[in-house]
């Protein structure tokens, strides 16, 4: 990510509004903290008892031995009931493999199904540490799809004609595909993709023999209703009969999810694999060695997550944190005429940016990104770190800083733009 240096000094120098009014504004990091005192609180009460579920009885014996790599029977009971019930209704235990959060997961999943050189395709923009999790050890090479057609509400979904565009250039290039990786909800658009351009995707993938792996790490914070009713999980729409008809769904489809999002952890480092592939699932079980997650840890998120009642009354109230603190940020940039992309889910806003450039291209892009960093302090994410086709957008993350951080970053980007009015 070109924007780590900066980041790492900005949050030496971070907003405070008493004792650092004048400190930089963090919003280019997609960690939720809306509601993680809610979740660790309940994670408090299952680790009194150790993870046990019985108050005193102290950790279980089980927790100091070897146990499953791809998660302990508990835990990944716990998670399959918790998908159940929200959207994956398919979620069984043995389909599920747990490791040290999602950017393991999906390394481990190209590390499988890939070949040093081959192409994974992600349509753009897309989540920046994608080039990480699929480059540094498994050697492959990420391609970005730019969807060429508009779609409304700036939802980028990529056309068959795309697909095949970008495929055939991998594979020109000497990367064969071997993966279409896709986010839903969308980081960093914020938005939901409906069943019907998932299924495209996922047909198209079935009918090249391409594995579809669909990253559905922010499908519990959906907080716009109607976009909510829109969304059907990749697991479900594979159960589809026209989706099978048109190839191997059963063994070319997986599911990503953590807890790193949804529930405000991205610290700890929990990730999972839903796939009814059984080769897969065998070989995760073996590289899962490498990033299990620590035993009693995992029986106390299980202790956590089986009370039920406790962890949906936390979803329903996340949502409307990030609900609540997505308006704030949607209503400055109205107020400042600041286009961009409404959001629907996630935790952060694509800002349109690009009437500020001052030369239409990715030099232009990250000379603004450093204005708005030098002038205002204020760190966003450059659109060319998400594989943007169009310079002059930026994600903005409004949930890893507190309210008032985002309400001073807002203004700022507000009086930025007004200062810069004359280039509108």
């Amino acid at each position: 990510m070109t924007y780590l240096d900066a980041f790492l000094a900005a949050v030496q120098d971070a907003y405070d509004p008493e004792d650092n009014p004048a400190g930089h504004v963090v919003l280019a990091v997609a960690e939720n903290k809306r509601s993680h005192e809610h979740f660790l609180e309940q994670m408090r009460e299952a680790s009194s008892s150790g993870g046990s579920g019985a108050a005193g009885s102290g950790p279980p014996p089980e927790c100091m031995g070897y146990d499953d790599m791809r998660g302990i029977g508990r835990l990944r009971t716990a998670l399959a009931a918790l998908l159940r019930r929200t959207f994956l209704p398919v979620a069984t235990e043995e389909r599920l493999t747990i490791s040290a959060g999602c950017g393991a997961i999906i390394e481990n999943v190209a590390f499988l199904t890939c070949s040093p050189g081959d192409a994974v395709l992600i349509p753009a923009p897309f989540y920046p540490a994608f080039v990480n999790d699929l480059s540094v050890r498994a050697a492959v090479v990420p391609w970005a799809v730019a969807a060429s057609e508009h779609n409304p509400g700036g939802r980028h979904v990529p056309t068959v004609r795309d697909l095949e565009e970008a495929a055939e250039a991998a594979e020109k290039a000497g990367h064969p595909v071997r993966v279409l990786l896709l986010t839903n909800p969308s980081n960093p658009l914020g938005v939901v993709w409906d069943a019907d351009a998932m299924a495209t995707m996922i047909k198209w993938c079935l009918r090249r023999g391409v594995h579809c792996v669909s990253d559905e790490i922010y499908a519990l914070s959906i907080f716009d209703e109607a976009a909510a009713s829109h969304f059907v999980s990749a697991a479900v729409l594979a159960e589809r009969e026209d989706v099978r008809a048109e190839g191997d769904a059963e063994n070319l489809v997986h599911v990503v999810w953590g807890l790193s999002k949804d529930f405000c952890g991205s610290g700890l480092r929990v990730g999972c694999l839903w796939s009814q592939n059984e080769a897969l699932n065998t070989a995760m079980n073996n590289v899962s060695y490498f990033c299990a997650v620590g035993n009693y840890q995992q029986h106390v998120l299980a202790a956590a997550l089986e009370a039920e009642e406790a962890t949906d009354a936390f979803l329903a109230a996340n949502r409307a944190r990030l609900r609540q603190a997505a308006e704030l940020v949607c209503a400055g940039l109205e107020e400042a005429h600041v286009p961009f992309v409404r959001p629907e889910a996630g935790m952060f806003v694509w800002v349109d940016l690009r009437g500020a450039l001052r030369a239409q291209s990715a030099e232009g892009e990250r000379a603004l990104w450093q204005e708005l960093l030098d002038s205002k302090k204020l760190l966003l994410t450059p659109g060319q770190d998400c594989r943007g086709s169009q310079p002059g957008w930026f994600r903005c993350c409004f949930a890893a800083v507190p309210e008032a951080a985002v309400r001073e970053g807002v203004q700022r980007l507000g009086q930025f733009v007004k200062d810069e009015a004359k280039r509108f």
